[in-house]
């Protein structure tokens, strides 16, 4: 299996490209000769430069300006990145290296980018839009506790968690757990438990199983379940992601 991308748009200042990185796959040091704003649709990934590291989960978004060196890492189930590549002359570094949980307009964007039905001027503009969107109102987010983390790595490792339970253990209100790991990881626990299991399914897709092997390895109660589920999330379906990925 390897890295696999697709251009959506290609002009001399401007490229869209949805690009699958497989699972574990390292990039060394690097720098891109334009701006940079990714979205992370599925997955998780690492990204590091100058002592700082971004851990990155699905439905973050990121910017980078121009000649910007940075590392990255893949997590177990790999990385499927929407990214727009843009002359940011305009934009000064200042406004800096940056990663944060995607607004709802951001996400908005980002679906009709990959689902890519509309003509190449409406398209262009929905990447600018995006892009700007990026480098507006850049915040750092607060860093979660610890009894976030380890419920974090929790979803992320097993299908069920019984979040009353783990309040108790805690010895705090579960709203209050819920609201917490919104705040610090962009969705209540069980639709941040959904996303990483269909970064799952993603995985299994790009290593050629069909949507339904994909939904049952992943821990979808049915092929429907994971449909609904990547669509919402993606815009996309199984079938247009798996032709993506075979191409």
């Amino acid at each position: 299996m390897k890295r696999r991308a697709k251009i959506l748009l290609s002009d001399p200042d401007l490229t869209v490209r949805l690009s699958w990185y497989v699972p574990g796959e390292v990039m060394a040091a690097h720098a891109h000769e334009l701006g940079q704003v990714s979205v992370l649709l599925a997955g998780r990934f690492r990204e590091m430069t100058d002592g700082r590291t971004a851990e990155n989960h699905t439905a973050h978004i990121g910017y980078k300006p121009s000649r910007f060196e940075h590392a990255n890492q893949y997590g177990e189930s790999g990385a499927l990145i929407l990214s727009i590549e843009f002359g940011d002359n305009e934009h000064p570094a200042d406004r800096g290296w940056n990663w944060q949980i995607a607004r709802a307009e951001q996400i908005v964007l980002t679906k009709q980018i990959v689902i890519g039905e509309m003509a190449a001027g409406e398209l262009r503009n929905s990447a600018l839009d995006l892009a700007v969107s990026a480098m507006t109102g850049l915040v750092s987010d607060p860093q979660p506790t610890r009894w976030a983390i380890h419920l974090r790595d929790q979803l992320r490792e097993e299908d069920t968690v019984d979040l009353a339970a783990t309040a108790r253990q805690i010895g705090i209100h579960p709203a209050h757990l819920s609201r917490g790991f919104r705040q610090w990881f962009g969705a209540p626990p069980s639709v941040y438990a959904l996303r990483c299991r269909m970064s799952r399914a993603v995985q299994e897709l790009a290593d050629g199983q069909s949507a339904v092997m994909a939904a049952n390895s992943a821990g979808f109660a049915d092929q429907s379940h994971l449909i609904r589920t990547l669509k919402r999330e993606t815009g996309l379906t199984p079938n247009r992601l798996t032709r993506f990925l075979a191409a």
